[in-house]
């Protein structure tokens, strides 16, 4: 997506080409349709959530690619957690509004521990938690006891894709920022679904490209030097020569094509200090991570297990229909009406990502070489990413009228941003 969006922002102002090793462009934006019921309905596989409210850069370059209010649904962020093999699950937390089919909430200790440990990490991410603090620091400072960490882990170990026993070496404050706010007993958080699935702000950039060109089910396997540019020779042994080159692929594979190169020499180390974890998913009918009852459905909800933890999302109160989105890499039980299969690869946001990203930064631009994407800085999003690829897009072309009206900059805005 980071590629895709610098891209569409210096179109008209320099060429551009996109190489997608992929045969489908939107890297962890993946999106399928199914019909149901007479209609095409869409469900996303990889990044599904977003915020019109906390990602405001992202929302705007969706709003001039034509999305309105009636693409976006609201969802209530509704949790509940299930130890694998137990028949009740540990908590049902609250789901507002109305979910309109009979709910029983489950507030025991392991919600109230919950709460209590995500309104202490509120407080210290308003006083400015140094990044670098491990999240298993934060936990020994606030006297948290050992016995109930696994609770406490399984949440970042579920949506950064790694065991629980390793949600501790996190960074607390990236382990946290997701689950922070609206944590009370009678309020669930609201996120939101675009309607049409999150990949097709790719092909709307995609398709609103009139000089770049994207080259999918193609990759780079070696950049090199040549006289004051670069040339990139590509999996059909074809070789594009360019004046600068943006990497938009997980720094390890920025590593492997263009190591030796003077502009990222001293960079071997931190280009290697990004850990990822590869996620399997499943989208599925059965109700395979559900809860055995109804009344304790979530939108959300994580099975924990010796060695995993790893959520299942409901459908139902975005589209009305009982279809599941469940990471599937290590969970005992898998479903059996699959509708489809994908794979993903997260960063994990350790304390030397968070060190890594500032060398990053320093270095942007050094010998027209630039970094944009999901893990140049703060943590993975989609407002992260497209804010990368904005920053990226400026220094390349400043004057384009495309980075002016995103960035707010344009002649008689009033934006201050």
């Amino acid at each position: 997506m980071a590629g895709l969006t610098v891209a569409w922002l210096i179109d008209g102002t320099h060429e551009a080409v996109v190489f997608e090793r992929g045969r489908r462009i939107g890297g962890n934006a993946r999106s399928v349709a199914v019909r149901l019921g007479g209609r095409p309905v869409w469900f996303d596989l990889g990044t599904q959530e977003m915020s019109t409210e906390d990602y405001p850069l992202n929302t705007r370059l969706m709003r001039l690619h034509g999305f309105g209010d009636e693409d976006f649904v609201e969802v209530p962020a509704s949790r509940t957690v299930l130890r694998e093999g137990e028949e009740s699950p540990l908590l049902v937390g609250p789901h507002e509004p109305d979910p309109g089919w009979p709910r029983t909430k489950v507030l025991g200790r392991h919600w109230d521990r919950l709460a209590e440990f995500l309104t202490r990490a509120q407080e210290w991410d308003n006083t400015g938690l140094d990044w670098e603090v491990r999240l298993d620091e934060m936990l020994d400072s606030l006297g948290t006891d050992r016995r109930n960490r696994p609770l406490l882990y399984a949440l970042p170990a579920a949506l950064f894709g790694c065991e629980p026993r390793e949600a501790g070496t996190l960074s607390a404050r990236a382990a946290t920022a997701a689950f922070l706010g609206g944590q009370r007993s009678d309020h669930a958080p609201v996120t939101e679904n675009v309607r049409g699935g999150l990949e097709s702000l790719a092909w709307s950039l995609a398709t609103d490209l009139h000089v770049a060109r994207i080259r999918p089910d193609t990759g780079v396997v070696r950049v090199r030097q040549s006289g004051s540019g670069y040339e990139l020779v590509d999996t059909t042994g074809e070789v594009t020569r360019v004046e600068a080159v943006v990497f938009a692929v997980p720094p390890p594979v920025t590593a492997e094509l263009a190591g030796s190169l003077d502009g990222l020499r001293d960079l071997g180390a931190t280009l290697t200090a990004f850990p990822y974890r590869r996620v399997d998913y499943a989208l599925h009918r059965d109700p395979v991570g559900m809860p055995d009852r109804l009344e304790h459905w979530s939108t959300n909800n994580l099975t924990l297990g010796e060695n995993h933890s790893e959520t299942t999302v409901w459908y139902g109160p975005v589209h009305g229909v009982d279809v599941f989105r469940s990471q599937v890499s290590r969970r005992s039980r898998q479903p059996s009406k699959v509708l489809a299969r994908e794979s993903f690869r997260q960063l994990l946001p350790t304390p030397e990502v968070v060190r890594a990203q500032r060398r990053l930064a320093a270095h942007q631009g050094t010998d027209n070489l630039y970094f944009a994407g999901h893990y140049a800085f703060g943590i993975d999003s989609q407002e992260t990413t497209v804010e990368s690829a904005a920053l990226v897009a400026r220094r390349l072309a400043p004057s384009s009228p495309r980075v002016a009206r995103l960035l707010g900059t344009e002649e008689g805005s009033h934006d201050d941003r």
